[in-house]
């Protein structure tokens, strides 16, 4: 894994990477590219970037410390949401591993397993207050 000499930016995970921690099933892969297609990685989730961006403070139904870690992608690792999305989930306290190198892309050139496209899954909507209790 390449480490970022920033805080701010995300580590990257090559395909085989991602590919070995899936297997071992240590890390939520988490898709938030704006065109889905009819493709995502196998066992991604799937949630809209507009809306992970949006919400107020995010509550996702994933761990928030350890193991499993999360690695987000987008098509190609380098789109315009992706470290703003990222910034957001280490902001609501999540444990982010980083982003997937080269993105959706560079995993179907891998020639790494995919599955048809998941239902997108809420964000719900939460105040300060409501996390407060």
């Amino acid at each position: 894994m390449k480490h970022g000499a920033e805080n701010s930016r995300l580590d990257e995970i090559t395909p085989g990477e991602l590919t070995e921690r899936v297997e071992r099933g240590d890390v939520f892969v988490i898709d938030v590219r704006r065109s889905t297609g009819s493709e995502q990685i196998y066992g991604a989730i799937r949630y809209n970037p507009r809306h992970l961006l949006n919400a107020a403070r995010l509550a996702l139904p994933l761990p928030k410390t350890g193991e499993p870690a999360i690695v987000l992608y987008d098509e190609t690792g380098e789109g315009p949401d992706l470290e703003s999305i990222a910034v957001k989930f280490r902001q609501s306290g999540y444990a982010l591993l980083g982003k997937l190198a080269g993105g959706f892309d560079a995993w179907k050139i891998a020639a790494r397993r995919t599955e048809e496209k998941s239902l997108e899954q809420p964000v719900p909507s939460v105040d300060e207050g409501q996390l407060e209790r």
